[in-house]
């Protein structure tokens, strides 16, 4: 009997022990039911809770253009793809805080958007417009403290695919990648920067029809030419994407180039500013190939 209870003292602990090692898995997400009653711009719409509460949602964690920007009017972009929910029932994830809702300027909920009762993403709307090239990635608040801590913050919940679907956006010169980008016909572009965390990353692509050549006349920088990657020969292929990453806990190893995936490493400080920042790509000569502001 003793024994019995000597082995199950010692699994609880073992067990508390696991549970203080390792970081929580996310718990099962509850999604509330809405209507979509109007579309107020490329990432904000009013919906109808089911007690009949009238709500402005921001779509979390993008950004769409304004209506005065290209592909930013009412009638277009991000706006006239969201047209096509009004009167559908759609399901927002919310962050709980304070005993209601996270939200954001103006009173909105931040939400990301559903298209189904479970968060799929592929049902993921927020998601579908950045793939659209309508929308970009946009991360309120950046801190990498606390992201380090919980990777599943609300603020980056689904940075990693939102990146993807950027990617995927740039490589097809979709929506504002085509029609709005004045770089729009350079092959090799900057298409999505995680500028938070100790693993910043640049994504570079090379969405022409042949490989490039990079060596060092090419120049990474950022706002102000504070700090510069000059970049050692490397052959890109088509299609490719380059990881160029810098901070603490950077990749330090460097990948071949002739692979379809390439990591570089840059430096080992932080390069980019969580509230703000701008990305320069140049070539021989300071012709500028690519800017990139987020």
């Amino acid at each position: 009997m003793r024994a019995s209870k000597a082995i199950a003292i010692l699994i609880i602990l073992l067990w508390g022990f696991a549970l203080l090692g390792h970081p929580q898995a996310k718990p099962p997400t509850s999604l509330q039911s809405v209507v979509v009653l109007r579309i107020i711009d490329g990432d904000t719409i009013q919906v109808q809770l089911p007690d009949g509460t009238l709500e402005k949602v921001r779509l979390m964690g993008i950004n769409a253009p304004e209506l005065d920007q290209c592909l930013g009017g009412q009638d277009q972009g991000a706006a006239k793809e969201l047209s096509a929910l009004l009167g559908q029932t759609v399901w927002l994830e919310l962050n709980p805080q304070g005993g209601g809702f996270q939200r954001g300027r103006d009173n909105r909920l931040l939400a990301y958007v559903f298209t189904g009762p479970e968060p799929k993403i592929e049902q993921l709307i927020n998601r579908q417009l950045v793939q659209a090239g309508l929308a970009k990635l946009e991360v309120l608040d950046a801190n990498d403290g606390e992201f380090a801590r919980d990777p599943n913050d609300f603020r980056v919940r689904y940075a990693d695919d939102l990146i993807q679907a950027q990617i995927s956006a740039a490589q097809g010169r979709a929506g504002w990648w085509g029609e709005c980008d004045p770089f729009a016909a350079s092959d090799v572009v900057i298409a999505a920067i995680k500028f938070w965390g100790d693993d910043e990353v640049v994504y570079l692509i090379n969405r022409g029809k042949g490989p490039i050549k990079l060596d060092p006349t090419w120049q990474l920088s950022d706002k102000g030419q504070k700090h510069k990657k000059l970049f050692s020969s490397c052959q890109l292929p088509p299609n490719a994407l380059l990881r160029v990453h810098s901070g603490p806990t950077a990749k330090r190893t460097n990948s071949n180039c002739s692979q379809s995936e390439i990591d570089l490493f840059w430096t080992g400080r932080n390069v980019w500013n969580n509230n703000g920042d701008e990305a320069n790509l140049e070539h021989p000569l300071g012709t500028a190939l690519d800017r990139f502001a987020y």
